[in-house]
């Protein structure tokens, strides 16, 4: 590039230096300014002046005639732009060691109480900024450059600076924009796509929408190869994997347990390679929570994504939920947890990752092997013994107890909810004579629910009400609501089986 000048422009040094970088610029020479947005304002011009000789290098002629070649005092507009994505567009909250000034709070004011009447922000984050400066707590200021408004001024700033280059009709003969990546959510907005604004502005926006609605059909494509590929290891585990079970117990259930054991080890593939990641779907940002739309009992995954899914009759896996009601049992029984950390499998579900299990193989694998290893811990802690299937019963029921006159009983374990819209105690008890006809002997069944998300709820109601038939037996949860473990349940263990 030859012989380059770089010149720093600030609020305090504008008035000063502008005139030197024209000068440059008008002698030809290369000067790069350094600035701001906040910088140069509204009244400044960076369009220098040029001479007829340098005209005609850069203007083309129009039916023979050099345009503007009889002008005097002529002026060009600047070459090219590169600009940054805004910030420090609201006014910065945090106080630090800087005095508390009154000048500022009111600006803090008006601006909060801006955001929080249109619906911008909610009250307890109006509150907790203003607090944040006035006791010089912290806050994370970043976050309100998602806001629409904050994004909308960013970009007004953009289109301000853009407005340097259109202050004359004489242009460079390949004007240069140049503009931040991240500058992007600032310009894609309804606010500059429905004014008028200058040729350099609508050039950046309309080659913005071209990009976006590439990007936008690329990502859709990556997408759909993403949940296609989410499918067929979904299709394996609530499919074909169950299907295999059916036609030989006993050459699937080493396999099967060796899933589960894996699937309780990574319930998130953060730190799992890149085999057992793909079990998983990888988000943009670690969550704690997705929304997701199947086909048929979690055979087909349609969508999935961080935010309500439009057009689909969607669900929710919210892990801040279902780990607070988990992470209320561990803390009430430390034994519990003890064991599971022996075993090696992840407990602690409240915390945002990044690799989710697919919700098929969280639902219909994580839930149930979770719920039947903690039923093993608590017979463990008990004294009571556990019994597996015979291996051509595998997976018919979890196991069976032994009563105190050598009896069998059958155990099935749930994890009913609320959420999961379980069916009539009828329906539950048909699916069990079903499994009891492949079994060689005719034994009772003991149902038994993992928790309680609150007391007489409808679910317990419908599917855990006792029976007179002495064929199936219930019990509404091994845990209560307040994460104690339910004593009724530990009597009836202990009264009973051996």
């Amino acid at each position: 590039m030859g012989k380059v000048s770089l010149t720093v422009v600030d609020a305090q040094n504008a008035q000063q230096k502008i005139p030197l970088i024209k000068k440059d610029w008008t002698n030809g020479k290369l000067n790069i300014m350094v600035t701001t947005y906040a910088a140069l304002g509204r009244g400044i011009n960076l369009h220098y002046s040029i001479d007829a000789e340098t005209l005609t290098e850069l203007v083309k002629s129009k039916n023979g005639v050099i345009i503007g070649k009889q002008k005097q005092n002529l002026s060009k507009d600047i070459d090219g732009e590169y600009l940054e994505a805004p910030t420090h567009i609201a006014t910065w909250i945090g106080r630090g060691d800087e005095q508390f000034l009154i000048k500022k709070m009111l600006h803090i004011i008006g601006e909060q109480d801006a955001l929080y009447g249109n619906g911008h922000i909610t009250r307890a984050t109006y509150r907790k900024n203003l607090y944040a400066y006035i006791n010089g707590g912290p806050v994370n200021n970043y976050r309100q450059n998602d806001l629409q408004p904050v994004k909308i001024a960013g970009g007004v700033y953009i289109e301000q600076a853009l407005g340097r280059m259109a202050r004359t009709n004489i242009k460079s003969s390949c004007p240069l924009i140049l503009i931040d990546n991240a500058a992007k959510k600032n310009l894609v907005s309804d606010y500059l796509n429905n004014k008028r604004t200058t040729l350099e502005m609508a050039a950046v926006l309309a080659d913005i929408s071209e990009i976006e609605a590439e990007l936008k059909k690329e990502k859709a494509r990556l997408f759909y190869e993403k949940l296609n590929m989410a499918n067929e290891i979904q299709y394996r585990f609530t499919v074909w994997l169950p299907s295999q079970l059916r036609e030989d117990r006993q050459g699937t259930k080493e396999l099967w347990q060796r899933l589960r054991e894996m699937i309780l080890k990574y319930p998130f593939g953060d730190d799992a390679s890149a085999t057992i990641q793909r079990l998983h779907w990888q988000f943009e940002k670690a969550v704690n929570k997705y929304y997701f739309a199947i086909d048929g009992d979690y055979n087909r995954l349609l969508a999935i994504d961080t935010v309500p899914i439009q057009h689909y009759n969607q669900h929710q896996f919210d892990f801040v939920h279902y780990g607070k009601t988990l992470n209320r049992i561990y803390e009430a029984n430390p034994w519990l947890k003890e064991e599971l950390d022996l075993l090696g499998y992840y407990h602690d579900l409240e915390k945002p990752h990044y690799y989710q299990l697919l919700p098929g193989i969280f639902n219909n694998f994580y839930r149930p092997a979770l719920s039947e290893e903690v039923f093993k811990i608590i017979c463990k802690y008990l004294g009571i013994k556990v019994y597996s299937m015979a291996d051509n019963e595998f997976e018919l029921f979890d196991c069976y107890l032994q009563t105190k006159d050598k009896k069998k009983v059958f155990v099935d374990i749930k994890d009913y909810n609320e959420i999961t819209n379980a069916t009539e105690q009828a329906e539950v008890f048909k699916k069990a004579r079903l499994k009891l006809a492949n079994c060689t002997e005719n034994n009772p069944v003991y149902f038994i629910n993992f928790r309680q998300l609150k007391p007489n709820s409808k679910y317990e109601q419908k599917l855990f009400t006792p029976q007179s038939d002495q064929q199936f037996f219930t019990c509404p949860s091994m845990f209560l609501a307040d994460g104690k473990l339910n004593s009724q349940f530990a009597k009836n263990l202990l009264d009973y089986f051996e």
